[in-house]
C-alpha cells in the first residue's frame, strides 16, 4: 500500500508551469514515509503560479481517488 501511494506522489506532476511536482510545491516525503508540508512555500506557489499547483493537485487527486485509482484497489 505504502508503494503503491508514494509512486502515485511521484506521478503527480506536469510540465510546463513554474511549479511541476509536489516537491516544488513544498510537499515532500520524508525517509521514514511520512509527508512533509512546507507552508510558506506552499502559499508562496500558489500566488506565483496557482494554475500549475490546481493542476498537479488534481492530478494527484485523480490518481488517488478515480474509480479504479490507487485508494480503490485497496478498498474494494
Amino acid at each position: 500500500i505504502l508503494e503503491s501511494l508514494r509512486a502515485a506522489f511521484g506521478r503527480a506532476s506536469i510540465t510546463g508551469g513554474i511549479y511541476n511536482t509536489l516537491a516544488d510545491l513544498g510537499i515532500s516525503t520524508q525517509r521514514d514515509g511520512s509527508l512533509a508540508f512546507d507552508q510558506t512555500k506552499f502559499k508562496q506557489t500558489v500566488a506565483e503560479d496557482p494554475a500549475s499547483v490546481r493542476s498537479i493537485l488534481e492530478r494527484l487527486g485523480e490518481d488517488l481517488a478515480a474509480v479504479d485509482g490507487r485508494i480503490a484497489q485497496f478498498t474494494r
